[in-house]
């Protein structure tokens, strides 16, 4: 054994030879010192094998010399003599690094075995730290968080930087704290336990464990139980699923939101058939998974859609619209339909996802909610027809006001004039019976006087009709139910537009026999005056305006003909939409005839448009005799 070098340090000089002596006999190789300082110096010179030290020694003790050879070289074999033992001095001396304590005297053959057992612990040992320090080095390098615990109460022995990272917490700190800190729910670690003692092992568990900061990471753990220096351990390779863990959730909130979608939802290939659909596309259309087998998507729409749905997905690849589904029953459904392409990892595409809402409530809603707009349009255009209206009988009235003082002054003093004249000629004729036959030019002169004054009371007796004619049309204390003559309301109307018709357009009127009638007055005279400017603007240059009434099958008839640039038959069925207008923009609202439709259908009467274009335009109204019992008013 004399590759086997041992340095044996004892202060007791016969001890140390008689030794010395009986292991080289032995076959070892024996290098002495006399004192732990002088050993010190030969362990960096003669690198032994193994150090056999005395405890007891002078300046430096064995214990003294224990502690500089661990620091020097770890691994090598010390085996501590003394012959005063006890056990506190032996548990320490093996807490410091001896791998055997020996009471003097010491036989050889103890000695030897006691060489031999040292030895071979220490290459154990060597072998273990080695082991450990590759087996670091592979979890260091592995790319999945490791840790080593203590079975008995989780304290955690190793964890690399990986797991540090998931935890947030640097490994140093990591170390030596519990493993039940770091579960999100502490009593999963018994569970943990409990798997390892039934079975060894623990695979593919999933757990949540906590952060520095207090938020949860979810880990599949893989857990091991062995023995590291004869002490039971818990091996354990964790792999983070935190974004499986999320991307699972968001999958089951959309397969929820698929599967309670009152919306219909389908999944397509890119033929277009049905490879999956939502509870919703059965309720809506009826179609169960035995009818829509090797079915295309395209089925269960109008014919007249497909078309404009595949030529805009070949254009653009989607589609967003409406279109018409078709029920299992036959019945047409108006739905909003999205249909947008689903791709593979490559880029490619792999399916369509269409979606399909019935929006049958919503068209109604949009239709009533067109028809509440049209009629508070309609109501509007009253409103501010009416105050027009009102506005233009108010000044109407008071221009007629104004006028008429004026005017009765001037047909007073006219009057007046006439008698002085009178009175004049007869003074005169008193003096001289001869005169006016004698003087000629006084008979020219009293002559021009008459003319003068015929002129001055027909103009009087014009202006005063026009002045009782616009009093009349303005009406403005008839608002109520009245009972009126029809031809009286169309006079005053005529007047009020006399000024823009007299000289290119000829007023034809062909008058029935009409009993007084119970109407809304001032409404009544804005329709006559809506139609008749209506039927004046329609003829652009010379032209007639007939005007004619009738008692016919119970009702007033009151017929409104123009031979102006007539309404084409398109437009005819529209006149009285309201906002329908084809006078240009600033010309007209659309809105005359739509209040006259109301106003008539108020007098529980008809108003009807005939046209020819380019001809004759014919408006008829007929109103009923007795609305007045019809309204219950008496």
């Amino acid at each position: 054994m004399a590759d086997v070098k041992l340095l044996y340090i004892e202060d007791d000089l016969e001890q140390r030879q008689n030794m010395a002596a009986s292991l080289g006999e032995r076959g070892f190789a024996v290098v002495t010192a006399s004192s732990g300082k002088e050993g010190l110096e030969l362990l960096a010179s003669d690198k032994p094998s193994l150090v056999l030290c005395d405890l007891n020694m002078p300046e430096m003790d064995g214990l003294a010399v224990l502690e500089h050879v661990q620091r020097l070289d770890p691994d090598l074999p010390f085996v501590l003599l003394t012959a005063h033992p006890s056990v506190p001095l032996a548990v320490k001396a093996v807490m410091q690094g001896a791998q055997r304590f020996l009471v003097k005297p010491v036989s050889v053959s103890e000695m030897e075995i006691t060489i031999h057992q040292a030895l071979e612990f220490a290459k154990l040992r060597r072998w273990q730290r080695e082991a450990e320090e590759q087996l670091t080095r592979l979890v260091e390098s592995a790319p999945v968080p490791y840790i080593i615990t203590r079975k008995s109460d989780g304290k955690i022995l190793y964890a690399n930087h990986h797991l540090a990272d998931v935890l947030g917490i640097p490994p140093e700190e990591i170390k030596g704290r519990s493993s039940t800190d770091f579960y999100y729910n502490a009593g999963e670690r018994d569970e943990v336990i409990a798997r390892l003692e039934k079975d060894g092992f623990v695979k593919d568990l999933e757990v949540q464990v906590r952060r520095a900061d207090g938020s949860f990471r979810w880990m599949v753990f893989s857990l091991a139980e062995t023995e590291i220096g004869g002490e039971e351990v818990v091996l354990g390779g964790f792999l983070d699923i935190t974004r499986r863990k999320e991307m699972e959730e968001k999958l089951r909130i959309y397969r929820e939101v698929f599967w309670h979608s009152v919306d219909v939802i389908t999944i397509v290939d890119k033929k277009g058939h049905i490879i999956e659909r939502n509870p919703a596309h059965e309720q809506r259309t009826g179609w169960t998974d035995e009818d829509v087998a090797d079915k295309s998507m395209f089925d269960f729409l109008a014919p007249g859609d497909i078309s404009n749905i595949k030529e805009a997905m070949a254009n653009t690849g989607h589609y967003r619209g409406e279109a018409t589904g078709v029920t299992k029953d036959g019945e047409s459904i108006p739905i909003d339909i999205s249909i947008f392409p689903i791709h593979d990892a490559k880029g490619e595409l792999a399916l369509y996802v269409t979606m399909g809402r019935d929006i049958t409530e919503i068209k109604r809603a949009m239709s009533e909610l067109a028809e509440a707009n049209q009629e508070l349009r309609e109501m509007q255009g009253q409103l501010v027809q009416s105050a027009k209206m009102a506005s233009l009988g108010s000044l109407v009235a008071g221009i007629a006001h104004e006028i008429n003082t004026p005017v009765g002054a001037m047909t007073s003093m006219h009057d007046t004039l006439v008698r002085g004249i009178k009175k004049l000629k007869e003074h005169l004729e008193t003096i001289d019976p001869e005169l006016f036959a004698n003087d000629k030019k006084l008979t020219k002169i009293f002559g021009v006087i008459n003319d003068a004054n015929q002129v001055i009371s027909s103009g009087a007796t014009r202006v005063g009709e026009i002045v009782r004619r616009l009093r009349s049309f303005a009406r403005l204390d008839e608002a109520e139910l009245k009972s009126v003559d029809i031809h009286e309301g169309l006079e005053d109307t005529l007047t009020l537009i006399y000024h823009q018709i007299k000289h290119h357009i000829e007023i034809v009127k062909d008058y029935g026999e009409l009993p007084e009638i119970s109407v809304y007055p001032s409404r009544l005279n804005q329709v006559f005056l809506n139609l008749l400017n209506n039927a004046r603007q329609a003829i652009a240059e010379d032209g007639t305006i007939t005007i004619r009434t009738a008692v016919e099958d119970d009702r007033v008839t009151i017929m409104i003909q123009d031979d102006g640039a007539g309404i084409a038959p398109e437009n005819l069925t529209k006149v009285f939409d309201p906002g329908f207008t084809t006078k240009g923009v600033g010309v007209g609202t659309g809105l005359g005839l739509s209040i006259c439709y109301q106003i008539i259908q108020d007098h529980h009467g008809t108003i009807t448009a005939e046209s020819t274009l380019g001809d004759v335009t014919r408006f008829t109204i007929r109103l009923p005799m007795n609305l007045n019992e019809i309204l219950g008013i008496s």
